[in-house]
Formats: C-alpha cells, sequence, structure tokens
C-alpha cells in the first residue's frame, strides 16, 4: 500500500461511538443476542474518548484502528479477536490498556509507541513493533508488554520490558531491552513459572537482559547477541539450554540452575571484557551437565564452574549436586574445570590444549577416545580414574597433590 494512503486511512478514522458495532462492543450479551459468535468488523476506527471497562470482545477483526493505552480500555475477556495494522498509544507510564483473559486472538503489523499493554491468557504478536522513544536515562519511566502466555514472531522490540508469568516464545525478532539496569527486563509475575524460549532472535543490550529476573527456564537457539548475554543478577531455577550459539559471549555464573544445563553446536569465539572467557557457567550447581559438539577458539578459556585462578577453599560446597557431567564431540582449545564437583564426569571424543581439573572432587574421571596438551589434575581427588590408554598417552599429566592414578577418595 503507498504511504499516501496509509496517512489518508489513519485520517479519515472515525470515532468509535459512530461505528454500527459500538454497542456490541460495550455489550457482549446483546452482541450474542442480535449477531451471534459471527465475525464482525472494525475498519477504520479511533478508540479515544470512550471507556470499555470489564467488556469482552469476541470474534472482532479490528484494521487499521487506534486504541490509547489508557485505563479506558479494561477488558474482561479478548476471545478469537485479530488486530491488523492497528496503533496502540502514546500513554503514561503508569496505565495501561488491559485485554483481560487472552484466547485466540493475535496482533498482525501493529505497532505499539511509548504505551503500555497487558493481558492474561495466550496472546500472539506477529510483524509488530513496539517503540520506547522516551526512557533515555536509567530512572526514567519505562514502558512494557505485560501477558500470561505470548509468542513474539518477526517483530521488533526497542526498549521495551517484558513481564511473561508462564511462557515467551519469540522467534525471528529483534529485541533491545532498555539496558539501563532496570529491573526485570524479561522479569516474571510470579517468582519461577516463567519459561522463555528465544529462537533465531538478535538480542540488544543484552547484558543485562535478565536483570532481578526469578524464571523456571531459559532456552536460547541460534539466538545473536550484541555483547554479552549475562544471567547474572538473576535466577534460572529449572534448567538453561544453549543451542546453535556463534555470534555474542554468554555468562551464565551464579544463575542458581537446579536440574540440568545443555550446551549443543556452539561455537564461542568472542572474549567478555569482565570474566576474560569465552563462555562461563555453573555446570555443576546443577544436577545434569550436557556438553555437546560444541567448538571454542584459543582466544580465551572455557570456564564450566565459575572457579578462576584466585578461587579459594570457601567455593567448595558441602554436599555435591552433580550427578553426571557431560563433555562429547568437543574441540575446546582451554577447558577450565576447577574446582568441579560430580560424582561422574564423562569426557568422550573430545580435543584440548589444557584441561584444567585442578582442586576437583569427582566420583569417577571416565575420559575415552579424547586428547589433550595437558591434563592438570593438581589437587584433585576422585573416587576412580577410568581413562583409556590412546587418552591418557596423548599428553603431559600434571599429578601434583592429586590422588590419581589410585583414586579412593570418598566423594560427599
Amino acid at each position: 500500500m503507498p504511504a499516501c494512503a496509509t496517512v489518508a486511512m489513519t485520517f479519515n478514522r472515525k470515532p468509535v461511538r459512530e461505528h454500527p458495532f459500538y454497542l456490541y462492543l460495550q455489550n457482549h450479551d446483546l452482541r450474542l443476542q442480535e449477531k451471534g459468535t459471527a465475525l464482525l468488523e472494525v475498519r477504520d476506527v479511533d478508540f479515544r474518548g470512550r471507556q470499555f471497562i470489564n467488556s469482552t470482545w469476541q470474534n472482532f477483526i479490528f484494521t487499521n484502528c487506534h486504541f490509547p493505552t489508557t485505563y479506558a480500555i479494561q477488558l474482561s475477556e479478548t476471545i478469537g479477536c485479530q488486530f491488523n495494522d492497528c496503533d496502540f498509544g502514546p500513554g503514561s507510564w503508569d496505565q495501561m490498556i488491559y485485554f483481560g483473559i487472552m484466547r485466540d486472538s493475535k496482533f498482525y503489523k501493529c505497532t505499539f509507541k511509548n504505551g503500555n499493554a497487558g493481558s492474561w491468557g495466550k496472546s500472539h504478536y506477529d510483524q509488530c513493533e513496539f517503540d520506547n522513544t522516551v526512557t533515555k536515562e536509567f530512572n526514567d519511566p519505562t514502558f512494557f508488554l505485560s501477558a500470561g502466555e505470548v509468542e513474539i514472531t518477526n517483530c521488533k522490540m526497542k526498549d521495551y520490558e517484558l513481564t511473561i508469568d508462564s511462557r515467551l516464545t519469540m522467534k525471528n525478532s529483534i529485541y533491545k531491552g532498555p539496558g539501563y539496569g532496570i529491573s526485570g527486563a524479561f522479569g516474571s509475575g510470579n517468582e519461577y513459572t516463567a519459561d522463555y524460549v528465544i529462537e533465531n532472535s538478535r538480542i540488544r543490550v543484552a547484558e543485562e537482559i535478565l536483570w532481578g529476573a526469578k524464571i523456571k527456564s531459559l532456552t536460547l537457539r541460534g539466538v545473536e547477541v550484541d555483547g554479552t548475554f549475562s544471567a547474572q543478577e538473576s535466577d534460572i531455577k529449572d534448567s538453561i539450554v544453549l543451542e546453535n550459539l556463534k555470534v555474542g559471549t554468554y555468562h551464565f555464573n551464579m544463575s542458581d540452575t537446579e536440574n540440568r544445563i545443555i550446551v549443543k553446536d556452539c561455537h564461542f569465539s568472542e572474549v567478555n571484557n569482565k570474566t576474560t572467557y569465552l563462555f562461563s557457567c555453573s555446570g555443576d550447581y546443577a544436577v545434569e551437565f550436557l556438553m555437546e559438539r560444541v567448538e571454542c577458539t584459543n582466544s580465551a578459556a572455557c570456564n564450566l564452574t565459575g572457579a578462576g585462578y584466585k578461587t579459594t577453599e570457601s567455593f567448595r560446597i558441602t554436599e555435591t549436586r552433580n550427578q553426571t557431567f557431560i563433555l562429547r564431540n568437543c574441540k575446546i582449545p582451554h577447558l577450565m574445570l576447577r574446582w568441579l564437583q560430580t560424582f561422574n564426569l564423562i569426557i568422550e571424543n573430545c580435543e584440548f590444549d589444557k584441561l584444567d581439573l585442578t582442586e576437583s572432587r569427582i566420583g569417577t574421571v571416565s575420559i575415552k577416545k579424547s586428547r589433550f596438551g595437558m591434563l592438570d589434575l593438581s589437587n584433585a581427588k576422585a573416587t576412580n580414574y577410568d581413562i583409556d590408554p590412546a587418552s591418557l598417552a596423548s599428553g603431559q599429566i600434571i599429578t601434583a597433590g592429586s590422588n590419581f592414578p589410585a583414586g579412593g577418595y570418598v566423594i560427599k
């Protein structure tokens, strides 16, 4: 559609009170009585100046409509509705348009500018734009999209917070959070209930995207990050899944992830200026850890415990949590597993220039079909060492202070 036609449609919007379906938007029972649940189209309408409080909108198609993002629209339910080429906002930072419980509803090519929107239930945003042009400084008010469960596909979001209660699915989108340390950029309204799945999307100002959030699980798949994606100052309680990551650095230390951490098909090449690592996480805090088909460059170390060269005995936990810590088909020049605690370390078909297990406490160390230039077991203790002859002969082994090869340590 030509730009001039779009402008003409915008100025030709009529007040909602003049639309023949105005009373149906106000009174759901009247709508059912006279029209049933047939699809009704509301086109070229301006919703400013009228209130819709506790209304139910069912099976409406809104096209090229304008909605204020204020308390004037506070719905009870939005069912089977579609919003096409509509615009929302601007509005005050302390008010929002609320769609109530949403079911089977979709926003297509809509624009949200300087206004808040909220809903419960499940909603879908496709090819929409969210633009905050107001927030500039740390203490400035910000705008948000709040939802129970939401799917965001092919969207652009600039300086908008997302507050999700049960599930976020973001695909093929560009997201830029406020980035000023504002708490809860991806925060859940209820602690540890939300699952976040972000796929094939680009994340800008990523370092504080999870600042202050307490979520259930996080999946990043095919994501590109500008800078560092950090889980510092947040809790990801159940699981972290990272797949096919190739752009950016990722910092998941102290995420308090209890169940599992999975890292697959990733290539880490960018050094985190703060940590000086290519990738870092507290892998052995989870019950299960799996890293598979991961490659790193030799520009810095990959650190899977979060322990560094100055770590002290206070880092060690009283009772070992991790049951299985597995690396398969990986090529990592410098792998740091310092102060690792696990009942079972399994390394299969991997290549390392330096494999650092300093100060580790392990049940069974199993290394098969792997090569290392140096294996550092300084002050390491294990119950059993099961290293096949080819792996054993592949490089230098440092054993000072360890119980290699006899084993016998009783893991706690």
